[in-house]
């Protein structure tokens, strides 16, 4: 009998009302809640949720401050676009690439210079705008200095922790350094994950820069070989004969004769940008090097040429090409006897545009 009347208990407490067990739940959270105001939000709790709740404001302030237009710039001069216009045009811009790109091996190297130039242009407006872009994140970084940091930078720094953000890029927050800055870099970070179509543009610069630096250097290169053949061959013409395609053609001299243990190498053609012409003579002139240094002795050159210049003048890159020629005796404005490494000129009327 006792056993039955146990076995009915439970069956019936299994069975309790939902309200009763609403009630039990509501009792829990009562007692979560109690237990909160036992362990209230620590100061550093309290310092992190204050930068988030500033950084989501201000990201939506960012967004509608601006109404969707941003700066671009185009042959140098500012102009405010929407983002689709700025994809756009930037979807242009790597639409004009492609043929020039595929041409460039077709051109001189006189059309490839001009080719360079542009490029040079193009990839100089599309960083302008990357950086006047990222300065508009920058307006809020007093405020996030001044008001939300307030020089608490022991709970920045272990904010910075717990957001995995680098401490050398936490450290910069209450600056406005353009490159580091911690505000901007927050702001940026949230504008991007709100806004990711308007990221987009940005992110197609940084892609786009790269992809014309890259071919840059690939139409220069091969320009650049294209001149060396035509110097190397004109060389042989003026008696260089041990001069040899890639062997550092148009190297410049003043800055491989920095030493006195230099030997002139014959298969080199070498560029006589920064000497300085000291004397001429019927044969030829001689130069210094105009570089000035505590430790370094001047060293004289002769060239021999058919060409005048006048005393002192300083010669400019692609000026003057010159292959060794061995050595050449010479007395000097004291009346002394010298002898010094010579130098043959590499006479000729064609114009280098990468060679310089």
């Amino acid at each position: 009998m006792r056993n039955k009347q146990l076995f009915l208990f439970v069956i019936i407490s299994c069975m309790a009302q939902p309200s009763q067990l609403l009630h039990a739940e509501e009792q829990s959270k009562s007692n979560g809640f109690l237990k909160s105001l036992l362990s209230p939000p620590s100061e550093q709790d309290i310092f992190n949720d204050k930068i988030d709740l500033w950084v989501s404001e201000k990201s939506k302030d960012f967004l509608l401050s601006n109404s969707d237009k941003w700066p671009f710039y185009i042959d140098g001069e500012i102009v405010d676009l929407t983002t689709q216009k700025s994809l756009h045009l930037v979807s242009k811009i790597n639409e004009a690439l492609e043929p020039v790109v595929q041409n460039h091996k077709k051109q001189n190297p006189e059309e490839n210079f001009r080719t360079v130039g542009s490029l040079s242009a193009t990839a100089s407006d599309l960083l302008q705008t990357q950086k006047t872009w990222n300065k508009l994140f920058y307006k809020y970084s007093d405020e996030f200095s001044g008001k939300i940091v307030a020089g608490n930078i022991f709970r920045l720094n272990n904010y910075c922790e717990s957001k995995n953000i680098a401490r050398e890029q936490c450290n910069s927050g209450v600056s406005a350094n353009e490159s580091t800055d911690i505000s901007a870099f927050l702001i940026k970070s949230k504008f991007r994950q709100e806004n990711p179509y308007i990221f987009d543009f940005y992110d197609s610069l940084t892609q786009l820069i790269a992809a014309i630096k890259s071919y840059q250097v690939e139409i220069t290169n091969h320009s650049l070989a294209e001149e060396a053949a035509t110097l190397i061959e004109i060389a042989k013409k003026n008696g260089c004969s041990s001069a040899q395609i890639g062997s550092n053609s148009g190297a410049l001299l003043v800055s491989e004769a920095t030493y006195s243990s230099f030997k002139p190498d014959p298969s080199v053609i070498y560029d006589l940008k920064g000497f300085i012409v000291q004397q001429s003579f019927d044969e030829g002139i001689l130069i210094s090097s105009s570089i000035k240094s505590y430790n370094i002795t001047p060293r004289f050159y002769f060239v021999t040429t058919s060409n005048d210049y006048i005393d002192q003048h300083l010669l400019q890159a692609g000026e003057v090409f010159v292959c060794a020629s061995g050595s050449k005796s010479y007395v000097d404005t004291l009346g002394r006897q010298r002898k010094v490494q010579k130098f043959k000129s590499i006479e000729n009327n064609e114009k280098f545009y990468f060679l310089k």
